[in-house]
């Protein structure tokens, strides 16, 4: 058996027991809660499980390397791989099942950012140990490239921008912007853009009459009810009771 895309198999559920062969023989494997498994694309493999299971399967496209050239490296060689587990890569899954439930995945610069994070974990877990040793030092935006970043992204909140957008201003591949922005930031593009949004939004609640509904659709929330999350995971408060306290 074999896939046509990277497949990253994550136990989300109770311990699960594997049968995987090697040559001519089954070998069983105990996989408990976080366990992560990776078939790369077109690589044949033999596995079957041998009781019910709670697995969350990501797929990630090879042409995502090959655009966005990740370290400036090749297209990237990964090996068949299973972790006991890896509480970078579970909690990216979970993220993305929560994202795909709630409704934020079909914010592109959120899924884009997810997607990103999820496809340099590979690189560093299970590209070939040529490659992983090739991978740059962690390194940071320089003044002028933040600043233009985020005059770009501060310029473009009512738009559906996405990470993509933002690195093509500053003349980076959207992998190592998104990396370089989280290191330089601490936050993601996607973190960071919902913060600018609310702040945006805050003063607007301040300075103006205009309703609710309508700053959510000027600031590029998805709706009025995704304003209201972000702001109050913001400030505590639903902005109509923020606003009343001022």
């Amino acid at each position: 058996m074999s896939y046509n895309q990277h497949v990253i198999a994550v136990n989300i559920g109770a311990s699960i027991t594997c049968e995987y062969r090697r040559g001519s023989r089954w070998h069983h494997v105990r996989k408990h809660k976080g366990a992560i498994s990776l078939f790369p694309s077109r690589h044949t493999f033999h596995r079957r499980l041998k009781t019910s299971a709670n697995v969350l399967y990501l797929a990630i496209s090879p042409s995502v390397y090959m655009q966005d050239s990740i370290y400036g490296l090749p297209q990237p060689e990964f090996v068949e791989g299973r972790k006991e587990e890896h509480s970078t890569l579970f909690h990216i899954a979970l993220a993305l099942k929560g994202a795909v439930t709630s409704g934020l995945a079909q914010d592109s610069l959120f899924g884009r950012s997810i997607a990103i994070g999820l496809a340099r974990h590979l690189m560093k877990c299970y590209s070939t140990s040529q490659q992983r040793s090739a991978m740059p030092l962690i390194q940071v935006l320089d003044s002028r490239r933040l600043r233009k970043a985020v005059d770009y992204m501060r310029a473009h909140l009512h738009a559906g921008i996405t990470v993509a957008d933002i690195a093509g201003a500053i003349q980076l591949s959207p992998f190592h912007f998104a990396r370089l922005f989280k290191t330089t930031t601490g936050y993601t593009p996607h973190q960071f853009v919902m913060k600018a949004r609310v702040e945006k939004a805050r003063e607007l609640l301040l300075s103006s009459s205009t309703p609710l509904k309508q700053i959510a659709v000027d600031l590029g929330f998805a709706d009025q009810s995704h304003f209201t999350r972000q702001f109050k995971l913001a400030y505590h408060v639903t902005p109509g009771v923020w606003l009343r306290s001022r």
